[in-house]
């Protein structure tokens, strides 16, 4: 009893050690790469005194040892960089993406996803599907850009602020971004400024939301904070969404990117019953075109105080795309028995609930199906 006490003591001052040591010390100083080759060093070396001392052959240990250096030196000559910059948040790429977009461009890359994509050929194009719909959502509801006051929660590349901004026409863009790392790339390596009426504020989106000047009031607010394929779950919430009503102007827009399985997304259902609760419309906006057989879909989630007129979109931009507003037939085709729940601050499993999207797909390997059969095609 004693001797399973004490490794159990052990190892969870272990684990305690290692994840405050890991994220305050060695990713910042490091990097992610850095301290996982650091860690490997350091159970390769472990391995070697137990073997040694339990009284393995020491010639052997000298020839692990000299496999695993020659391994580390060669992965260090092939192995091109991951990263142009690592923060303490995310990794920062940029990259041509001229053959991806079919136009003259770059973007910028966030632990390996295209955040942004800023055209070179001196045109306004968005290749972003979340940026192109906001954009012109927005210039068709106003009628335009002129005295837009909009509030961006997650800033990443800034290239819808940054394509406001150059109108000239705005009154007020806010952007909270949590990494002033990702705002530093993106002046220093894309054609971005920030000057008014473009400002950044850094720090997480809720609790800079909370220190924004409390008399501000907004025309639009887009929520845009997605990691991957996912959001994070305190921007999802009743309690949040309150902030955000408290923050919106009576003609305002509240705009939601998301993300989820092209039929029966469990996520969406539960954040549109979420809003629900506290906005008088709210309406799911999705690409023609795009059905099924897609791995993803991406929606478009619109909530206000009051009802629109228009049900159609189609982009101004040069790649063909068109939106339609979900009505209350298509929606419940979309929807069908799933389940939808109120996303509060206690209770928030959005990874769980996008768990039926591609996530979980690699049990199918094994025959251990625990997500629906139509999840990731």
């Amino acid at each position: 009893g004693r001797i399973l006490a004490r490794m159990f003591a052990v190892s969870a001052a272990g684990a305690i050690v290692g994840v405050l040591g890991t994220g305050y010390a060695l990713i910042p100083m490091l990097g992610a790469a850095g301290t996982l080759t650091l860690v490997a060093l350091l159970q390769a070396t472990l391995g070697g005194l137990v073997w040694w001392r339990a009284g393995g052959d020491r010639r052997r240990l000298l020839g692990g040892a000299v496999i695993l250096g020659l391994a580390i030196g060669l992965s260090l000559v092939v192995a091109r960089p991951i990263c142009d910059v690592e923060s303490q948040y995310y990794c920062l790429k940029r990259m041509e993406t001229t053959a991806i977009t079919g136009f003259q461009s770059r973007g910028l890359r966030i632990d390996g996803w295209l955040h942004s994509v800023e055209a070179l050929d001196g045109s306004n194009r968005l290749f972003i599907e979340s940026h192109d719909f906001v954009d012109t959502l927005v210039r068709r509801e106003r009628g335009g850009l002129e005295g837009l006051s909009a509030l961006f929660i997650g800033g990443g590349g800034l290239t819808l602020p940054e394509l406001w901004r150059r109108s000239q026409l705005t009154e007020r863009l806010w952007v909270l971004e949590i990494d002033p790392a990702v705002t530093a790339f993106a002046t220093e390596r894309f054609a971005v400024t920030v000057e008014p009426p473009l400002r950044v504020f850094h720090g997480d989106g809720r609790a800079g939301f909370r220190d924004l000047p409390a008399d501000a009031r907004f025309g639009v607010i887009y929520n845009d904070a997605y990691t991957g394929l996912t959001m994070p779950a305190h921007l999802v919430t009743r309690e949040f969404h309150q902030l955000v009503l408290d923050r919106l102007r009576d003609d305002g827009l509240y705009l939601v990117n998301l993300i989820d399985a092209p039929g029966r997304p469990r996520f969406l259902a539960s954040l549109v019953e979420t809003l629900r609760r506290d906005f008088a419309v709210v309406e799911i906006w999705r690409r023609q075109g795009v059905g099924s057989g897609h791995r993803r879909m991406h929606y478009g989630v619109v909530a206000r105080k009051r009802s629109s007129g228009f049900d159609k979109l189609t982009s101004p931009s040069t790649v063909a795309r068109h939106w339609e507003r979900l009505d209350a037939a298509k929606t419940a085709s979309l929807f069908g028995d799933t389940p939808a729940m109120v996303l509060r601050d206690d209770l928030a499993p959005v990874d769980r609930l996008l768990a039926n999207f591609c996530s979980l797909a690699f049990l199918r390997i094994v025959s251990l199906d625990f997500t629906r059969s139509d999840a990731c095609r």
